[in-house]
């Protein structure tokens, strides 16, 4: 019963927390714009994501922990300016992607993550490598500092413990599809694209 208390406050405590954090982000300006396809919180694959997240040990936990914002699978970072009309053409033509979860891996830490470990699940699916590129082909991004690996983050962890998550075959092989793609500008204009074509 005691434990139990303790678990509840300390959740209570990381949601306020959350909370105050995300509001602060809210009114914060964006170093640049993000594309990227949301995956609903009602979705089957946010339950077979929700289902990897349960296996990780609270202890474990670091940074922002299971507060990872809306699952969403990143097309191409770093939109640099604000006319983003060659990104919706290119969108509105492209038909829904069907793509395959994968085992989970693990990024090591790094500036975008304050220390701590990204546990992931993989993302199998050669149509978004291609569609990242074609991206990067018609809009003005910056730079990217690491190979495209399309994923979608699961938790933040210490970085010791990383390893214990990796490799864990819970969500591999769901497939889905995704049908509407989120363009972030550093402006905070946000648009929804249905992949129609």
């Amino acid at each position: 019963m005691e434990f139990s208390s303790k678990v509840d406050e300390h959740y209570r405590s990381r949601n306020q927390a959350s909370r105050s954090r995300r509001t602060a982000e809210a009114n914060a300006p964006f170093l640049f714009g993000t594309v990227h396809a949301v995956l609903p919180d009602s979705s089957p694959v946010a339950a077979v994501l929700a289902s990897v997240r349960e296996e990780i040990a609270l202890e474990d936990l670091a940074g922002r922990g299971l507060d990872t914002g809306p699952a969403h699978i990143t097309l191409r970072y770093g939109v640099q300016g604000e006319d983003t009309s060659a990104i919706v053409a290119l969108l509105r033509a492209h038909s829904p992607i069907s793509a395959t979860l994968g085992a989970t891996s693990s990024f090591p830490p790094s500036a975008n993550s304050t220390g701590v470990a990204v546990i992931f699940v993989k993302i199998e699916c050669p149509e978004l490598h291609v569609l990242s590129h074609r991206l990067d082909e018609i809009a003005d991004f910056m730079e990217p500092t690491y190979a495209y690996e399309p994923h979608v983050t699961v938790a933040y962890v210490r970085p010791e413990v990383a390893e214990k998550y990796v490799d864990n075959p819970t969500a591999a092989g769901y497939t889905f599809f995704i049908t509407e793609v989120v363009i972030r500008t550093k402006s905070k204009e946000e648009m929804i694209v249905t992949l129609n074509g």
